[in-house]
């Protein structure tokens, strides 16, 4: 069958119109055949492979701020979810300025800071293990602490049929044309393949687009 290219129908349940998975799923099969489990499979495998692929630049809905008591003689916590880039950390203090802790490099970090030393933290760094991100501080704290960090994290590349993904509105029509784009690639028949070029340039202009948008409110993309 012929893909005459993607067409939207709003019809979330989310009350800042977003979509959940599988009314995403739904309207990009619905060139193909909507009602097909196998063509809303693919769907599905071309949504994710549209997040893996933008995941690759930073986005501001991407921020996060997450507050993790520390306590004496625990150097390691888990984050509530995957880093993709540091941006802070600070010790709080009520009674004097936040004192805000050094970065390193998880690599250089083990290469030169020994776990077992105690006292205030100093330095953090963030690793992945496996789809959870953890933090580690130096010295180990030698006391309760409140350590506030911001970083970026990953966004979702993959949900059950209800949820509603953690991406903003503009990045959610990034996806779906990236998506497209994917979609088109996996369809067989010369017909389709010639309509590559156009959803190509299509999700190649979205991503600009909000790129454009992004630096025009003065917020940073970065690649990964």
């Amino acid at each position: 069958m012929p893909l005459t290219g993607p067409t939207v129908f709003h019809t979330s349940a989310s009350s800042d119109g977003r979509r959940t998975w599988v009314e995403l799923k739904r309207e990009l099969a619905r060139p193909v055949n909507d009602n097909d489990d196998g063509v809303l499979a693919t769907a599905g495998d071309c949504l994710t492979s549209a997040v893996r692929a933008l995941n690759r630049f930073i986005w501001p809905h991407e921020r996060l701020t997450v507050d993790i008591t520390l306590a004496s003689g625990t150097d390691t916590y888990a984050l509530p979810s995957a880093f993709k880039r540091e941006l802070a950390c600070y010790l709080l203090d009520s009674s004097r300025p936040n004192v805000r802790l050094l970065y390193m490099g998880y690599e250089e970090f083990l290469g030169n800071y020994s776990l077992k030393q105690d006292g205030q933290p100093t330095i953090y760094t963030l690793q992945n293990i496996h789809e959870t991100g953890q933090l580690t501080v130096w010295p180990r704290p030698n006391s309760a602490y409140t350590a506030r960090v911001y970083y970026y994290r990953r966004s979702g590349s993959r949900y059950t049929d209800a949820e509603i993904p953690d991406w903003d509105e503009e990045f959610e029509e990034v996806v779906y044309q990236w998506a497209w784009m994917e979609m088109v690639k996996r369809m067989p028949g010369g017909e389709n393949q010639a309509k590559l070029a156009a959803a190509t340039r299509a999700a190649l202009q979205a991503r600009a687009e909000l790129v454009q948008a992004v630096t025009s409110r003065g917020d940073s993309v970065g690649i990964q």
